[in-house]
């Protein structure tokens, strides 16, 4: 079921909460697809290899209730968009049809003989989204913040922006279609076991981000006037180091 809030054309801004069935006004359909594999393999000579993969794509629909109620554009049409709630939503986006998504992971571990040092490494290489609630999508994707002046609206519209603002926050981009690039990371594991008499002592050496990639994992989502900062990366994946750690049982 969705809610719908309904405008009593009062006071600016109020409204009537009113809950009701979206069929009442057209069918919303919303669903993720996708595929899963695992493999797992243990082979006699000390060698593990773990790997897999997860597909999939979301779609959400929820044009016939958006033509039916074209004020769902704004704030409600963005929840249901799965989007930022800020910006308008375009009239063409009400079909949501999110591209096919990768996120494949593999573990290898191996004891080398006579040494007994085991040695281990994980790749991952996982799409470039913000995490989110709904079950339909694969993450939210970036949007294109730009924000259009009084001025330019009163001369497109022949109107002034409703309530007085200054400003209003359009998203040049639809919703699921602009990902940055992908997460790329290989962290790999070094340890030796020592025992001495009752003692046994796991001393090993962690390296993470071993290629010491540099991906951008947050990013400026505002246009701004020509579009030249947007997408700046404003944090990256944490840079190469290495750790040491050892742990004694006896």
């Amino acid at each position: 079921m969705s809610y719908i809030l309904r405008n009593n054309r009062t006071a600016f801004g109020a409204v009537d909460n009113y809950l009701t069935l979206a069929s009442n006004y057209g069918d919303v359909s919303a669903y993720w697809q996708g595929l899963e594999l695992n493999t797992n393999a243990r082979m006699t000579n000390s060698l593990i290899v773990q790997g897999g993969f997860t597909a999939g794509a979301g779609t959400r629909d929820f044009c016939e209730v958006a033509a039916a109620l074209p004020e769902l554009y704004s704030t409600v049409g963005s929840i249901l968009m799965n989007a930022a709630t800020s910006p308008i939503a375009q009239a063409s986006a009400c079909r949501v049809e999110e591209p096919w998504l990768w996120a494949w992971r593999g573990l290898v571990s191996y004891t080398v003989p006579k040494i007994a040092v085991q040695v281990s490494a994980i790749m991952k290489s996982q799409p470039n989204v913000t995490a989110t609630n709904d079950p339909a999508s694969n993450g939210l994707a970036q949007t294109s913040n730009f924000f259009q002046t009084n001025a330019a609206v009163l001369a497109a519209l022949g109107r002034p922006i409703a309530g007085g603002a200054s400003t209003v926050t359009l998203d040049l981009s639809r919703p699921g279609e602009v990902y940055p690039d992908r997460l790329n990371t290989v962290d790999m594991r070094f340890t030796k076991i020592i025992r001495i008499g009752r003692t046994r002592t796991n001393v090993g050496v962690d390296l993470y981000n071993l290629f010491n990639a540099n991906t951008g994992t947050s990013f400026n989502q505002n246009f701004g006037a020509d579009g030249s900062t947007w997408l700046r990366p404003n944090a990256i994946l944490n840079p190469r180091y290495v750790r040491f750690n050892a742990t004694v049982d006896f």
